[in-house]
């Protein structure tokens, strides 16, 4: 590990950018969109989401168990139509709360919020305790829903909390990141810190 990141950064000159591409061009040629380079960013956003939005609802597999997947740029209407006539608690961290959390208060009216420290800190026990406390001053039960909006540490510990909380009560990833996406929410793990152990405590589960 450690050579590994002595090599790095791997886009050391225009040699080594060649052989990478070189060494991943078949990983490549298996994408589902190919796009060119020299589009510009919001065109480039565009098409993606159109490519995506016709595609409805996908489905990931853990297992012999699925968990659907929708790609959408209308994540707080989406959310609100499969939690309707049910109890929602809403989980994210203070950053993405001043960035999306007016739009799903307004879409998930009588939500009850329950916004934590942005970073790694509160990803521990001690940030679990503060979401168990939570669902249970509120009096959240097993048919409830925790919505966790946010990036890969809310994914994570809504995940864990969702998991273990009354034994088990559904839960939606709102992933607000790329890696949160594919690696907390869709890759179906959950885990949180441990002093000096990093996602060592932890489980999968199936959003």
């Amino acid at each position: 590990a450690k050579e590994a990141v002595r090599r790095r950064p791997l886009w050391a000159d225009a040699t080594a950018v060649e052989a990478l591409y070189e060494s991943r061009r078949s990983a490549y040629a298996q994408c589902d969109l190919r796009l060119e380079g020299d589009v510009d960013p919001q065109e480039t956003a565009r098409r993606i989401l159109e490519y995506y939005g016709n595609h409805g609802e996908l489905e990931a597999r853990h297992g012999s168990v699925s968990c659907p997947v929708i790609p959408t740029y209308e994540a707080a209407a989406a959310v609100a139509t499969r939690v309707a006539g049910r109890r929602v608690a809403l989980l994210t961290d203070r950053t993405v709360a001043r960035e999306h959390l007016e739009r799903y208060r307004q879409a998930l009216p009588g939500a009850e919020e329950i916004v934590v420290p942005p970073g790694e800190r509160s990803k521990s026990f001690k940030g679990l305790q503060t979401l168990y406390r939570a669902l249970l001053e509120a009096q959240f039960g097993r048919d409830d829903v925790l919505v966790c909006l946010g990036g890969g540490m809310v994914t994570d510990l809504g995940a864990f909390a969702a998991s273990t909380y009354k034994r088990g009560m559904p839960f939606i990833l709102v992933s607000t990141s790329l890696l949160g996406c594919v690696d907390a929410a869709v890759g179906g793990k959950a885990a949180v810190n441990f002093e000096s152990a990093k996602n060592q405590i932890g489980l999968f589960t199936e959003p």
